[in-house]
């Protein structure tokens, strides 16, 4: 009897391990069993994650969405240069990024019932004077933007320096700035007594005037906080060869220093980088608004290039350096 119990006792504990190892080897499957981690971004913000199977496809969470834009599908890179098929195996960790494009039609529907109303044409007439009488009239035409206001009322209004001082040195001048239904309005320069002197600065190559609108009502065009990034969407508006509100669209190809071939260094004389842009400009377009998709100024326009027609570069001064113009010569004004 012992010695079955003893039998019995080795057949079990055979059979007991036989089992260990089958559940070992099944166990030992299922752990190889390989899953990887996809974790989707949108505008530099983590908007989900899952775990995948090793070939199997990944499920998005629904499209977000963005202002002024359109979700066109996901990228692998966060600049959107590669995309993602959904229907491509998982065979590793995944980081997939929300790839948009601009709604053109969307935008500039804004822009042209809205925005085009917080930007002026800008008129110099500079002269000479013999008495009572005007010698060597000249005028020069710009554009500009509205951009705030004084507790009186008055608008305050960005233009460049070179639009607002005459290169041959005529000691009068005559400001006016044209609204976008063709209503003239007397503009003088900012002139507060605690700057350092009037609101005009070559090494900004910008002016501040302001004007009185009398009981017209016009938007004040918001300032970004930062300068735009490279390949960030833009928005030129302004006043080409006189032409009323011309909008373009391009982007930020880049920062560089340039040299005007036209002026002077008493009308402008910058030495920082400036952002070169394809919203395309011309003469006229001096002072205009360069915007980002959220209508924000990121940039004064004031020059063009014909050297590289390939990109129909404008060059614009990035916002970093017009508040900083706006903190030397206007304490007061509103953003």
């Amino acid at each position: 009897m012992n010695r079955a119990n003893g039998t019995f006792k080795r057949i079990s504990a055979i059979l007991l391990a036989i089992c260990l190892l089958i559940c070992g080897v099944s166990c030992a499957g299922q752990e190889q069993e390989e899953v990887f981690t996809v974790e989707y971004f949108a505008d530099g913000v983590s908007i989900g994650q899952q775990t995948v199977k090793k070939g199997s496809t990944v499920t998005p969470p629904a499209a977000p969405s963005k202002d002024n834009y359109i979700f066109s599908g996901w990228t692998t890179d966060a600049n959107g240069y590669f995309d993602f098929t959904l229907n491509t195996p998982v065979e590793s960790d995944l980081t997939l990024h929300a790839k948009y494009s601009l709604d053109a039609v969307k935008l500039m529907n804004t822009v042209t019932t809205a925005t085009i109303r917080g930007t002026v044409k800008v008129i110099a007439n500079f002269y000479n004077k013999f008495l009572f009488t005007k010698m060597d009239e000249y005028t020069q035409t710009g554009s500009g933007v509205i951009f705030g206001s004084y507790a009186s009322g008055r608008l305050l209004v960005l233009t460049n320096c070179h639009v607002a001082v005459d290169k041959n040195g005529r000691s009068y001048v005559d400001y006016q700035v044209m609204d976008y239904q063709g209503n003239v309005y007397a503009a003088t320069v900012v002139d507060d007594p605690s700057a350092p002197g009037p609101a005009k600065d070559p090494s900004y190559d910008l002016a501040c005037l302001s004007f009185d609108p009398g009981q017209a009502q016009f938007p004040l065009i918001p300032m970004a906080e930062l300068d735009p990034e490279v390949g960030t969407d833009v928005v030129s508006v302004g006043y080409p060869g006189g032409q009323a509100n011309a909008v373009t669209i391009g982007k930020v190809r880049r920062y560089e220093s340039i040299t005007l071939e036209n002026s002077v260094p008493e009308c402008s004389n910058v030495t920082f980088p400036v952002a070169a842009h394809s919203a395309v400009i011309d003469q006229g377009s001096s002072g205009g608004a360069l915007l980002d998709a959220n209508l924000k100024l990121v940039g004064i326009n004031y020059a063009t290039s014909t050297v590289n027609p390939e990109f129909n570069n404008g060059f614009a001064i990035p916002i970093s350096k017009v508040r900083e113009f706006l903190e030397k010569y206007v304490f007061y004004y509103y953003t």
